[in-house]
């Protein structure tokens, strides 16, 4: 079936924003943290974490002079309609601190296929 979300499969988000400078990250990753999901500001790496992670991204513009570009937001691996709400409450967080999106921002998922993939390797292995 065509759209339909697998509660089963784990899938990783990463969030480019835009800031005010009012704004730190370090109070963004507090707020958060204060939902009940842990985060912390970084350097940059690519580190897959067990807790939400801002980093720096420096293909991410400033929307306007009032803001800081610079900005990612990255999940730990998240699973099913739990996932899916930890991912809500972070964007509304976001949106609450006043944060944006210009054409240098984008919204990436990824999906975690390696059960998928190690299933067909068993079944190319049983082949021969």
């Amino acid at each position: 079936m065509k759209g339909y979300f697998n509660n089963d499969r784990g899938f990783g988000v990463e969030i480019e924003y835009s800031r005010p400078y009012t704004v730190t990250n370090r109070a963004i990753a507090i707020a958060i943290s204060n939902s009940g999901f842990r985060c912390k500001v970084e350097n940059y790496n690519h580190e897959t974490r067990n807790h939400w992670k801002i980093v720096s991204d420096s293909s991410v513009r400033a929307t306007n002079n009032n803001q800081e570009g610079r900005n990612e937001l990255v999940s730990p691996i998240l699973r099913g309609q739990n996932g899916m709400r930890q991912l809500e409450r972070v964007l509304y967080i976001l949106n609450e601190f006043e944060c944006t999106v210009n054409a240098s921002c984008g919204l990436h998922v990824h999906h975690d296929v390696r059960p998928t993939i190690r299933e067909a390797q068993k079944k190319d292995a049983q082949a021969f």
